[in-house]
């Protein structure tokens, strides 16, 4: 990949609105359904909008390591090794959306701050080598873009 030291403005527009439509989808379920496992054992639609949250303070806290340090190792980040994982799977569908909504102003409010010089910095991904802020952001809305559409699947019973 190559270095990136902007935000396209697709970019800025994809953390702008890609969660738009998330309360629109949740409307359509109770508490027990949004909770609900399928037969596979997978996450519900419940977990997948805390991984939704908690991604979001993975993801400030990567940036701000990238700021601070020269090219830190990202590591792999698995919720079920995560110490704060059931406090955040445990909380109502309610609170996740509203920490979900603050925490988005919030990585929004802080990646706007970035200079340049700071949007290049890189850091290592376990999965795809070395990444600057730009590549990071990208590959965290890839992976949102994956969770709301297992969060829609789980939504109508699929």
């Amino acid at each position: 990949m190559s270095r990136s030291t902007t935000l396209s403005r697709a970019l800025k527009l994809r953390l702008e609105s890609q969660l738009e439509g998330l309360p629109a989808l949740l409307v359509e379920a109770n508490e027990h359904a949004l909770r609900r496992r399928p037969p596979t054992g997978k996450w519900s639609a419940h977990e997948h909008l805390a991984h939704l949250g908690r991604h979001h303070t993975i993801t400030l806290e990567r940036i701000e390591r990238m700021l601070r340090e020269r090219a830190p190792d990202l590591g792999h980040y698995s919720a079920e090794a995560d110490p704060e994982w059931s406090e955040w799977a445990g909380a109502s569908t309610r609170e996740l959306v509203e920490r979900l909504t603050t925490l988005r102003h919030e990585l929004l409010h802080r990646v706007s701050q970035l200079e340049p010089a700071e949007l290049a910095r890189e850091a290592r991904h376990p999965v795809f080598g070395m990444l600057s802020v730009p590549q990071l952001l990208d590959l965290f809305l890839l992976h949102e873009a994956h969770h709301v559409y297992q969060l829609l699947l789980r939504v109508h019973g699929a």
